[in-house]
């Protein structure tokens, strides 16, 4: 039979037709075949990098340049099958609740390695103890003491792991001394999953992390782009916590770069009552990253920030399988986005190559092709769109370009407050034509410090002046740090917003709850917005009761950043244009080529000094507020009066409108 696949193989494996030009790749690898027949070598990550997501551009030459066939394949998870008990019994005895349960015969062949419990139960946390038997008469623990719970927040970990093993019974029981038994609906038994096979381990490289009022955000760079990830593992050195944990990469969608959820679990370290420590800190995946950059989201609830030391990936290897008739060098191309991918026989053989055995080969290191004529960056994607006119548009900001290329540019304080409809009047200009661009809304978290005021205490309340440096800035939330160990305060922020007359009226954009105890750090307030503050001017009251005012340090203001990605070269003038409240959002062809854009690396442009084109007409100007309008109106009533009197005086007399009429 191997001989029969053999020769199958080589004939599927012939040289292809169309043979490939290698100056359109960009780099090569080379490759030594020590014997002839059936070739397996694992593909190392700065190849895959390299090349397309799916590898469809990558080519394997012989040593005479014939392309030869070939197939890729990746080692595949053997998912885990889950048995319903029957014959299923609950009971409470002695505060403990017994559950148990039966395999049915055709399933006893099976090998488990862990038992799920069924429960409606919202909110618990117990220690579980299984026991397995495999003729329901000899019972043998399988696992002692180890946590099961769910919380609230939809946290839950409802499975106990133990050795491989048959089972035709199992039995669970679950310590009520400390907490309120619950209704226990039903057991299951996992059959083992197997993991594919050979894993790599990479860590990820930190480019910036934040944390807000209920999350924490950490960015990070993968070693190459184009992975297959298993898992995602992080590192903390917290004593007891649980955590939801989510994996993220940007993918473009609805006309701007959104995030994508790749996986997601729960991480814990804990301990049940009368159970010993358990914890999980592993999420298994199994999701191709197209670039290189993903984002770890943790949901911290109330829970102060989970201090992450490392987060650590496996990645599911790519092998290269094919026929070599004759020991020899061969080469590997990549990194030719305009290649098709390729569809050879051999690929039918798959199946049958399962149990094959295999020579293996003697990869070099990737190297830059000599022969390769680099094109264009971003080749078909254009720099130039259609005319527009912007006199309508109040502000621009001069975009400065260190290279050609990719751009990124993200918007200051400035353009967020003058941005009059939230990114919808964005324009790029040069020479009065747009350079499209599409939206990047999944940028980092910033901050910056306002001005601190203290104000004159109110009925046993501190008031704190909150001074923004622009009005309608995309404020998120507030962070403000005090130097006293022991309080608890109510603390509200209020904002300004013009009513239809004109007035400032006060209005609540956040509240929250600031506790410190003696067993607690010297954790900050921070308090989320509801909504963005209209004007400048924020007010923070704080309800000290009967207690000494609370002595704030200081505060920040934290926004989400947003960037704009678009393609343009140095030399020529380049504006952003924003401040056009009637403007639509644009519409660009850019957005076909958003893989393109997402895959490379962007140069960092930046923005200069703000230049007002427009100034508000009278009737769109802000109205007087407060004593202002009174004033205001008062200084229009004398106008009128000294106008008035003026064409009085100016106006002839009755008599000298007649002449020669007697008076009287």
């Amino acid at each position: 039979m191997k001989s029969a696949l053999l020769a199958l193989l080589a004939a599927a494996a012939a040289p292809c037709a169309a043979q490939p030009s290698p100056a359109e790749w960009a780099f090569t690898m080379p490759l030594r075949v020590e014997s002839p027949g059936l070739v397996k070598v694992r593909l190392p990550m700065p190849l895959v990098s390299e090349a397309q997501p799916s590898l469809g551009d990558l080519r394997l030459l012989d040593s005479s340049g014939q392309e030869a066939a070939f197939l890729t394949q990746s080692p595949a998870r053997t998912d885990a099958v889950t048995v319903a008990l029957e014959s299923f019994q609950s009971s409470l005895s002695a505060g403990r609740t017994n559950a148990s349960g039966q395999v049915s015969r055709s399933q006893r062949e099976l090998v488990f390695d862990g038992l799920r419990l069924q429960t409606p139960a919202p909110d618990f946390l117990k220690a579980a103890t299984v026991e397995v038997s495999p003729d329901c008469a000899v019972w043998r623990t399988a696992a002692r003491s180890q946590p099961l719970f769910r919380t609230r927040e939809g946290a839950e970990k409802l499975e106990v792991s133990f050795p491989p093993s048959r089972a035709a019974c199992a039995r669970l029981s679950l310590d009520d001394i400390k907490s309120q038994p619950i209704p226990v609906q039903g057991l299951e038994l996992r059959a083992q999953a197997a993991e594919p096979a050979g894993l790599d381990r990479v860590s990820g490289e930190l480019l910036d992390d934040s944390s807000d009022a209920s999350q924490t955000r950490i960015r990070l760079q993968l070693p190459a782009a184009n992975l297959k990830l298993a898992s995602v593992r992080l590192e903390t050195s917290q004593p007891m916590f649980m955590r939801r944990v989510s994996l993220l990469s940007r993918v473009y969608r609805d006309g701007n770069i959104q995030e994508d959820t790749l996986g997601e679990g729960t991480i814990y370290r804990m301990a049940a009552a009368g159970a010993g420590s358990a914890e999980s800190l592993r999420i298994p995946l199994m999701a191709q990253v197209p670039g290189r950059e993903v984002v770890v989201r943790i949901a911290n609830g109330d829970s102060r920030p989970l201090s992450v030391k490392r987060v650590e990936f496996e990645v599911v290897p790519t092998e290269l399988i094919f026929f070599s008739q004759q020991a020899g060098d061969y080469t590997l191309l990549a990194g030719n986005p305009a290649a098709p991918a390729r569809n050879y026989d051999v690929g039918s053989f798959a199946d049958r190559m399962k149990l094959a055995s295999f020579e293996t080969a003697r990869l070099g290191p990737l190297a830059s092709n000599p022969g390769f004529q680099p094109a264009e960056p971003l080749p078909g994607v254009p720099e130039a769109g259609s005319p527009l006119y912007v006199s309508a548009w109040r502000f621009r900001k001069r975009v400065v370009l260190a290279q050609g290329g990719l751009q990124s540019l993200e918007l200051d304080l400035e353009a967020l407050s003058h941005d009059q409809n939230r990114f919808a009047d964005l324009r790029l200009m040069r020479e009065g034509l747009q350079v499209p661009y599409i939206m990047d809304n999944t940028g980092v978290l910033r901050s910056f410090s306002p001005q601190l005021e203290r104000l004159k205490d109110v009925k046993r309340a501190s008031l704190w002046q909150v001074a923004l440096p622009y009005a309608d800035l995309p404020v998120t939330h507030l962070r403000c740090s005090a130097n006293q160990s022991l309080f608890q305060r109510s603390v509200r922020l209020y904002g300004e917003r013009q009513d239809s007359r004109g007035d400032l009226e006060r209005e609540l954009l956040g509240s929250a709850s600031w506790t410190r105890t003696l067993y607690q750090s010297m954790d900050d307030l921070v308090l989320p917005l509801s909504r963005y503050p209209a004007q400048p001017r924020l007010v923070l009251e704080i309800d000290n009761g009967d207690n000494p005012p609370l002595r704030l340090q200081s505060c920040q203001c934290f926004y989400r950043s947003a960037k704009m990605l678009f393609k343009a070269s140095p030399g020529r003038d380049l504006f952003l244009y924003y401040g056009q409240p009637e403007a639509g959002a644009p519409s660009y062809d850019l957005s076909l080529a958003s893989r393109e854009l997402l895959s490379a690396q962007p140069a960092k442009a930046s923005l200069s000094s703000e230049e007002a084109l427009k100034v508000k007409p009278w009737w769109e100007a802000p109205k007087p507020t407060g004593m202002m309008r009174y004033a205001f109106w008062g200084v229009m009533l004398l106008v009128v009066a000294v106008l008035l009197g003026v064409i009085a005086r100016l106006l002839p007399s009755e008599a000298a409108s007649t002449p020669g009429q007697p008076k009287g």
